[in-house]
């Protein structure tokens, strides 16, 4: 009889402490959504943004707008907690899908961002690439959203939820095959992490003693090196992000997999690992709120036409 009741104590705990971290994310994902859907906005209808690296941080502005949208829809069920073992299983499957692909989109296109500033700063005269750029940038998205929405969509096969904890999302029964599967998604989404390390390393060193070549008044020359430096360093903040917040979340899932455990089974031995599995979780899934946060921080141009904006929206409204 003990047993019985610690095992349902400890299973009332897990779900409770879920619905706690849960709820402290519907105001982040709900912030992302409202700050990418205003920089898209930005994107897409002020011309100053019509260049290359500002197409491609739209397109991992849209995949953090989709990745937000649904994971405050799955933040809300859960937190309601009035759906059952099938219900739950269908919308874990469903909104995981779209969150992991979303993200993978998202940091596959700032590797392919950090490639392009690669190029066009350390291979400016590279005639391959001035010839073709427009044609491998668009191969580079196909490729991205095909392999992203490819690479996750295994969860809606293994991923659900138990009948003990309908609301708790997991991967309930994790075989060998299984296990390979995480650990492989976990290594395709690291890739992008380290080739953005590698990239915006030699970027740095290059203009660390870089002089550009011509006639230039001192004051052009300290405005377009700020402009040029601001804009690599938020690329740089942003790569930084994603390797501090995401590692936890992904050292957890190959741990889950190396143990042939699902996160409710290893909550079940050990709560402790159990709530620092899913505030990685969670904390991961914050970047789509941080990545808008630091393009207002760190691109100036950004930042004052959005305010435009928001000031030329006040005062129509008044």
């Amino acid at each position: 009889m003990n047993t019985v009741n610690n095992t349902t104590s400890l299973i009332w705990l897990e779900t409770k402490w879920y619905q706690i971290v849960i709820v402290c994310n519907i105001p982040i994902a709900m912030i992302g959504l409202i700050l990418n859907i205003e920089i898209l906005q930005l994107f897409l209808t002020d011309t100053y943004f019509n260049k290359r690296p500002y197409y491609l941080m739209a397109m991992s502005v849209l995949s953090d707008i989709i990745s937000s949208a649904a994971a405050m829809i799955g933040y809300i069920v859960i937190a309601i907690n009035k759906i059952d073992y099938h219900g739950g299983t269908i919308m874990c499957r469903i909104c995981l899908t779209i969150i992991m692909s979303s993200f993978g989109i998202s940091v596959m296109n700032l590797a392919l961002i950090a490639v392009d500033r690669y190029l066009a700063i350390l291979k400016p005269l590279s005639l391959f690439y001035r010839h073709n750029k427009n044609k491998l940038l668009i191969a580079g998205e196909i490729l991205i959203w095909t392999s992203s929405i490819a690479i996750t969509s295994p969860y809606l096969f293994y991923a659900g939820t138990h009948p003990q904890a309908p609301i708790i999302c997991d991967f309930p029964v994790i075989t060998p095959s299984i296990s390979v599967y995480i650990i492989f998604a976990a290594t395709i989404y690291i890739i992008p992490v380290i080739i953005m390390i590698i990239v915006y390393t030699k970027i740095v060193i290059y203009q660390w003693s870089y002089s550009r070549p011509g006639f230039w008044t001192g004051n052009q020359l300290t405005i377009n090196n700020k402009k040029r430096k601001r804009f690599i360093f938020m690329l740089i903040s942003i790569t930084s992000c994603y390797l501090i917040i995401s590692w936890p979340h992904f050292i957890a899932a190959i741990y889950s997999a190396i143990t042939a455990q699902s996160a409710y089974q290893i909550g079940r031995s050990n709560f402790t690992i159990f709530v620092l599995m899913y505030v990685g979780l969670m904390i991961t899934l914050s970047l789509t709120a941080l990545n808008p946060l630091l393009y207002l921080k760190f691109d100036q141009q950004i930042r004052w036409k959005l305010m435009q904006r928001i000031k030329k929206r006040f005062y129509c409204n008044k």
